[in-house]
């Protein structure tokens, strides 16, 4: 029997395609001896998704508001603390009474929390870990105050930068918090309180950095230059803007190749501005793939780029998982100056950071990395041995072990 306490992931949805540091982080918990269940709101079927979610499938336990089971185990818990129950529902609406996206999702959380409260009880679970501090934050919320239950959460963008309701309650009842970045940080401190960052730890999302193997270097007289990104096909993910540096170097005479990984609601919009534009030949979107796939993929290219922006509404990344992987696989990377990103690619040091949403900004850096690619590649091999040391799934693994069991309070 595992020495560690039980413990419960909550998750938003599982398995998602695109939350790959969630999957491996559920994957080295369970490597370190962890007995785990993962407790997602929402139980996905996706057409696609990674070879280690199968793996996970006897794990996940499935909380439908269809099922008649989940029905029963809520009104048993209630049954069992009316008054607490009838309290926290309160304050969940109420709590998210100005967003009325929150306000909707909290209504159907309500009675899966309820359900899961019995369930956590039931089943000798000792501690609670999500990610996000929205939806999956508000169902730890209120299993905890059912059963009395710890639990912490991973904060990483949007769940902090955009909508923060109820956000305050939610960090003050965790036992710790966790964030990617020490930009986060510093942003929690500032936004929502001392009070906060002082309970908050920044643990990296990680990689298995052995499973990426290094890019072959780019040589211009055997092919034209292969760019690569990664991500959803979504507006905070900038894509457009990679389109319109395409554009600029065709005009420059650059010889290059980009291809898109991903998928979303732009796909359709991204393929028509590639088509209007002539650039049929030259940039492909290829689609959503697995990590299995991505990392088969990585190596095939020359450089790498993120050329993520900041929506109106604060939308944005917080530190891009692909960014890490390229890295590792010795890729000349190109990102935006935006939230943890420069805490990665360090300009001079480890890759090459442009202004957000400045299209011939990142045109010129991208021919600057065909105009002298050892020196691109010499950052790239640099922004290896920063990945190893501090972005291994090994040793984030460890940090957040060492958190929930509570023998180590200073792990940021």
């Amino acid at each position: 029997m595992s020495a560690n306490p039980r413990l419960a992931y909550i998750p938003s949805r599982f398995p998602l395609l695109t939350e790959t540091f969630i999957l491996r982080e559920i994957c080295e918990m369970r490597r370190r001896g962890w007995d785990l269940h993962i407790l997602p709101l929402i139980v996905e079927r996706p057409s696609i998704a990674h070879s280690e979610a199968g793996a996970l499938s006897d794990l996940v336990v499935e909380l439908s508001l269809t099922a008649p089971s989940t029905w029963l185990a809520a009104a048993t818990a209630v049954a069992r603390r009316p008054l607490r129950a009838s309290k926290l529902a309160w304050e969940a609406l109420w709590g998210n009474r100005s967003s009325p996206g929150f306000l909707l999702r909290a209504a159907v959380i309500l009675p899966k929390a309820m359900a899961a409260s019995r369930w956590v009880r039931r089943s000798d679970i000792a501690h609670l870990h999500v990610h996000y501090a929205t939806h999956s934050a508000l169902m730890a919320w209120i299993v905890h105050h059912m059963t009395g239950v710890p639990y912490s959460i991973t904060m990483h963008a949007h769940d902090i930068f955009v909508d923060r309701s109820m956000l305050a309650a939610k960090l003050r009842d965790a036992a710790f918090l966790i964030t990617v970045s020490h930009h986060n940080h510093r942003f929690i401190e500032n936004v929502i309180g001392s009070w906060a960052a002082e309970k908050t730890h920044v643990v990296r999302c990680g990689i298995e950095v052995g499973r990426y193997r290094p890019a072959a270097p780019w040589q211009a007289d055997r092919g034209p230059l292969e760019i690569l990104s990664i991500g959803s096909l979504e507006l905070y993910k900038g894509f457009e803007y990679l389109l319109q540096a395409c554009l600029d170097l065709q005009h420059r005479g650059v010889a290059f190749r980009c291809r898109i990984v991903g998928g979303g609601p732009l796909g359709r919009a991204l393929q028509q501005t590639i088509e209007e534009n002539g650039l049929g030949e030259q940039v492909a979107l290829l689609g959503p793939r697995t990590q299995d796939e991505i990392a088969t993929i990585l190596p095939t290219a020359h450089c790498y780029t993120q050329p993520s922006i900041r929506m109106p509404s604060g939308k944005r990344e917080g530190l891009p998982v692909a960014l890490m992987e390229a890295l590792a696989c010795e890729l000349p990377v190109i990102a935006s100056d935006l939230t943890g990103i420069p805490e990665l690619v360090r300009p001079g040091e480890t890759g090459i950071l442009v202004p957000v949403a400045d299209a011939a900004a990142l045109a010129d850096a991208l021919e600057s990395v065909a105009s002298d690619y050892p020196a691109a590649r010499a950052l790239a091999r640099r922004g290896r041995r920063l990945v190893e040391e501090e972005y291994d799934i090994r040793q984030t693994g460890l940090a957040l072990g060492r958190l929930i069991r509570g023998r180590s309070p200073d792990l940021a």
